[in-house]
């Protein structure tokens, strides 16, 4: 997954501690020192933060979805070997090569669908 920086200034430290929290285990956060900034910044920063969490749901929403697709691939992929079909099925990228499910193992699947490996 790529990776995404970002500066957040927070109007007082109980709300970066709290931002801080809703952030735990997604995101690595570092304190600079406290600097003024008007309201209209701080309301700008604040909805960026949020936006931040949204996107780290949806993200973590969308790999969810892959991880299940994945369970479901493996698992069409023993019900074709144990039909002794698994050499004529076949998978890839709607524009790359295609494997047989005989060669497609969980790396590749894994890559297909844009997940780390396991």
């Amino acid at each position: 997954m790529d990776t995404l920086q970002l500066r957040i200034t927070l109007p007082s430290r109980a709300m970066a501690a709290e931002v801080e929290r809703s952030l735990a285990g997604q995101a690595t956060v570092e304190r600079e020192p406290a600097v003024s900034y008007s309201i209209e910044a701080v309301t700008m920063l604040v909805s960026l933060a949020a936006g931040l969490v949204s996107l780290q749901a949806a993200r973590t929403q969308l790999e969810s979805s892959r991880l299940e697709v994945l369970k479901k691939m493996l698992e069409v992929k023993a019900q074709l070997a144990q039909q002794g079909q698994d050499a004529k099925a076949r998978i890839g990228a709607a524009d790359g090569d295609m494997r047989s499910f005989a060669d497609a193992d969980e790396a590749f699947l894994r890559q297909l669908l844009g997940l780390p490996e396991a």
